[in-house]
This record gives C-alpha cells, sequence and structure tokens, in this order.
C-alpha cells in the first residue's frame, strides 16, 4: 500500500499500535483522528519518504524533518524541525508534549481538540517562530503555556477556548491572529512588542475583567489597534527610589505625544512651571491623574512601579507654562536640536533636581529641560504654593494645631498640605 487516505483509522477505539510498511509514500490528514488507545507508532527502516527515528512513536518526514503524525506515546527527536498540521489532533490520550529546540514551527490544527493537554514544555534555547491557526483550539486542559522568545507568529484561534488564566507575550511576537487567545477564563494578558503588523482582537470582547499589559510607550498604539479593549490597556513605568528628605519617594520623567494617561492613585504628577538662577518650580496636578496627551511630567509614587492606563480624555489640569519637553523613542539629542540649549535631566545629585545632560541617547517616553543658561550645573526643585492656599511656617514650638486631610493631628508637620483653625494651609 502506497497512501494512505485522509481518515483511514478514524474512531478505531481498540487501536493501540500501527507500523507503516517500506512502500507507504503517501499519508492523508486525520488518519488517526479518535483512536484514544494509540500509543505506538513504527515506519519500516526501509522506507525512503517517512521514518520513526529514535523509537519516536511517531511518522516523521524524513526530507523535511516534519513530524506529521503523533500519538499519545510520542517523543519528537531533537532532529525535528517542524510539526505538521493536525499532526496530533484530537489525540485524546495526550497529556503532556515536550517541543524540543529544533522545531521552528507548529502547525495549523496540530493538536486541535488534544482535551487531556495540560502540559506544553519547551526547550531551552528554542527556535520556535511560528505556531500556526488553530494549533491548541479546544485544548481544554490546558491551563497555563510560556510562549519562547524568538516567536513572532501566533495564528488566528491558536489557544481559544483553553482553560488560560494569564498569558506572557515575548517582545519577539508582532503579529496575533484574531481570537487567538480568546478564552473566558483569561485574566492577564502581557504583550512585550511596542507593536503589532497588524490588530486583529485576539482576546474575548465580551471579557470586561481582562487587563491588558503594554509597553508604557505603547499605550496609544494599542489602544487605537485594539480599540474595543483600550479601556482594559495597562502598563507600567519604574521609577527611582529617593530614600530621605523632602523628596522621599519614587521619581521619574514621563511623555507620550501619542494619547493622555492616567496614572494610579499612589502617584502624583508635577510639571515644572517657571526656572529660576538655580531651583525649578514644581507644579502638582491636583485636579485628576490624567497626563495630557504631549504633556511632559514627573511622576512621584509611593511604589516602585506606576499604573499607567489609556485615559480617552485630557486632564482638566491645564498645565500652563510647563518648561517640560519630551520624546517618545529613545532619541539621540543635542543641544543644536533646541536652539542651542542646554538639555537637562532628572537626577540626584546635589540634590533632586534636572541637571545638565552628558549622554547622547535619551530613553524612549522621558521628558528634559531644555535651557538657554550652559553655565548653570543644574537646578534642583522647590515646589509651588497654590494660591487658593494660606502659607504658613512649619511649627517649632507651641502654636496652632495641625491636622492631615483625613483629620489625624500631627505632632510635628513637614512641608505639605494641612488643617489648621479650620483652613487649609500649606506648611513650609
Amino acid at each position: 500500500m502506497a497512501t494512505i487516505e485522509n481518515e483511514t483509522f478514524t474512531y478505531c477505539n481498540a487501536l493501540a499500535s500501527v507500523t507503516f510498511g517500506s512502500g507507504v509514500s503517501s499519508i492523508g490528514t486525520n488518519v488517526f483522528y479518535g483512536c484514544p488507545n494509540l500509543t505506538t507508532i513504527t515506519v519500516d527502516g526501509a522506507n525512503t519518504t517517512f521514518d520513526s527515528r529514535d523509537n519516536c512513536n511517531a511518522v516523521i518526514a524524513t526530507a523535511s524533518n516534519t513530524l506529521v503524525l503523533g500519538c499519545q506515546g510520542t517523543t519528537i527527536p531533537s532532529t525535528v524541525t517542524a510539526i505538521g498540521d493536525k499532526a496530533f489532533e484530537n489525540c485524546e490520550g495526550l497529556t503532556s508534549i515536550t517541543i524540543p529546540t529544533s522545531v521552528t514551527s507548529i502547525g495549523r490544527y496540530a493538536f486541535h481538540a488534544c482535551e487531556a493537554l495540560a502540559s506544553i514544555t519547551f526547550d531551552a534555547g528554542s527556535k520556535l517562530t511560528t505556531i500556526g491557526d488553530y494549533a491548541f483550539l479546544f485544548c481544554s486542559g490546558l491551563t497555563s503555556v510560556t510562549i519562547p522568545d524568538g516567536v513572532t507568529f501566533i495564528g488566528s484561534v491558536a489557544f481559544a477556548y483553553t482553560k488560560l488564566a494569564s498569558i506572557t507575550l515575548p517582545a519577539s511576537v508582532t503579529t496575533i491572529g484574531s481570537n487567538a487567545f480568546n478564552c473566558s477564563t483569561l485574566n492577564t494578558a502581557t504583550i512585550g512588542a511596542a507593536s503589532q503588523t497588524k490588530y486583529d482582537y485576539p482576546f474575548n470582547d465580551y471579557d470586561e475583567n481582562l487587563v491588558i499589559n503594554v509597553p508604557a510607550g505603547s499605550l496609544d498604539e494599542y489602544a487605537a489597534g485594539y480599540s474595543n479593549h483600550a479601556t482594559q490597556l495597562q502598563a507600567t513605568w519604574t521609577g527611582k527610589n529617593i530614600t530621605s528628605g523632602d523628596f522621599a519617594g519614587y521619581w521619574s520623567t514621563y511623555y507620550n505625544n501619542g494619547c493622555a494617561v492616567q496614572v494610579d492613585e499612589n502617584t502624583r504628577i508635577y510639571y515644572i512651571s517657571a526656572v529660576g538662577s538655580n531651583t525649578a518650580t514644581l507644579t502638582e496636578n491636583t485636579t485628576d491623574k490624567v497626563i495630557t496627551q504631549g504633556q511632559a511630567v514627573l511622576l512621584k509614587s509611593t511604589a516602585a512601579d506606576v499604573t499607567m492606563s489609556y485615559s480617552s480624555a485630557a486632564s482638566a489640569c491645564s498645565y500652563t507654562s510647563n518648561q517640560l519637553q519630551g520624546v517618545d523613542a529613545a532619541t539621540t539629542i543635542s543641544e543644536s536640536d533646541y536652539s542651542g540649549n542646554s538639555i537637562y535631566t532628572l537626577a540626584n545629585a546635589d540634590g533632586l533636581g534636572f541637571y545638565k545632560y552628558t549622554g547622547t541617547t535619551l530613553g524612549a517616553n522621558k521628558a528634559f529641560l531644555p535651557l538657554s543658561t550652559a553655565s548653570v550645573k543644574g537646578f534642583t526643585f522647590t515646589f509651588e504654593v497654590p494660591t487658593s492656599l494660606t502659607p504658613v511656617p512649619s511649627p517649632k514650638g507651641e502654636g496652632s494645631s495641625y491636622y492631615d486631610l483625613n483629620g489625624r493631628r500631627v505632632s510635628q508637620p513637614k512641608k505639605g498640605l494641612y488643617i489648621v483653625n479650620g483652613k487649609k494651609v500649606m506648611a513650609l
């Protein structure tokens, strides 16, 4: 027999072992579909088209090193470079599979409807680049998977109707097909790439609890591409820890020219409204937690990581006279780009402030201060006192009682907002 036709042994429940003779040169699809007890597959050693090298319990196309048929007893040899279309489709007894480093592609429907499949392991140094359409569709036993670095393409419906609770996609993944992760159990998706080659809505459109983490500089990119999920997008931005003094906390700068961004409740937003001979005045956005599109700001947080989300509306704060500017992408920056002005960036040198930048490339989504005062080493911060508040000196001895904004009495108030004699004041 030279040809094994499509679905030849479909639903042969008792079939446990198959041997392909030396003359078999063509094998159709779904040959062993619905054969739950098949554990052994061998190919006659004289066959020049197919082999079952290393006692792998599978059929491998010799010339291409493609595994074309597998079963629950299969061990994929380290010489296999591809898993063919429908190779393990509906393999009911398959509970785990290890994909060796050599495999570069997983075909369409390769593990479709392997409902007992609970573990997928990719060997270290995986060369995998492609996971085909429907590859793990209806693998309902699958609760987790680690996509290896180097994968660039995940096809449509590839992991749909699995039981994944979370998925992390490395920065190499730049194409995710439609409904690739349409899983009702999915709570968190993390996308490492700054952008996608196309946006095909890979997630469940009706899952309002899903959080999609993207790079902090790409909130606008993904909000446009995944407009159905814009309100579910989040990003993390990490600050530098300042451990003492009035500026204790995690500080960073941020800029996004693509969209407005909202920060978490642990974070305060400042901008530089004026610059003196050696000081820069910080004005806080006390109106809301939104950074308007195109506004460069300073962020101070009580936590190392600031959680950001896409905002469809600009801040109610006008950011009047903001002196800061920013870059969206990592940018080679020089004084000649800004009319000869010196470039100052956030640093903690002689106190937290903006100091003359001596590097060449400013990181993506960072803010800077361009000034014509080239002789000044840096500018430390002072805080603007809001016009609606009364400035008072911090008490050194007895006097009026100070209360914080939660109504708690403060014996030694530091710089900040307090209630004194029923009025809101700023302690200096």
